[in-house]
């Protein structure tokens, strides 16, 4: 499902923003092609999905996926994913229906763990890039968004990517 709504800038220019939605099982088979998609979605918002902002973008975006893959299967048959493309941002937002609202840091991966890194890579990796994320528990306790934001220089539009962003 595609929306798209429109601002004004202070200049009085109407920007666009995108906004992509899809679902997918909560299966392994579903992070990879999840990967794609958002890379073809994020194409389709006219960005160069080579520029190094959007190859973090992506490997935050499959580290949600799978985070809510693994741990969520057994309560949420579904994630779903919304991708926002606005002038100067990109926000990922991944919701499952698990209950646990959990950090971005781990609370207890030690140094030998093969778990538990992978909220801290989508902190460290949006931080870097000079964004942020967060963890929103839905209103009624039953599952949560994580969403990580990122700033989305000019340079990371597609020489041919007419999108007014």
């Amino acid at each position: 499902m595609i929306y798209f709504t429109g601002w004004t800038n202070t200049d009085g220019r109407v920007m666009s923003v995108r906004t992509r939605t899809f679902s997918a099982p909560t299966t392994i088979d579903s992070v990879p092609a999840a990967r794609r998609r958002a890379r073809s979605e994020l194409a389709g918002c006219g960005l160069n999905i080579e520029h190094p902002v959007l190859g973090a973008a992506l490997v935050v975006f499959s580290e949600l996926v799978t985070n809510s893959v693994v741990h969520a299967a057994g309560h949420s048959s579904h994630f779903s994913v919304t991708i926002t493309v606005r002038p100067g941002t990109l926000v990922i937002a991944v919701h499952d229906r698990h209950p646990h609202v959990p950090g971005l840091r781990p609370e207890s991966a030690g140094h030998d763990d093969c778990n538990g890194r992978g909220l801290n890579l989508v902190a460290h990796l949006s931080a870097e890039a000079g964004g942020h994320a967060e963890t929103v528990p839905d209103p009624d306790g039953g599952g949560k968004t994580i969403r990580a934001s990122l700033p989305l220089p000019a340079e990371a539009r597609s020489p041919d990517g007419a999108t007014g962003l």
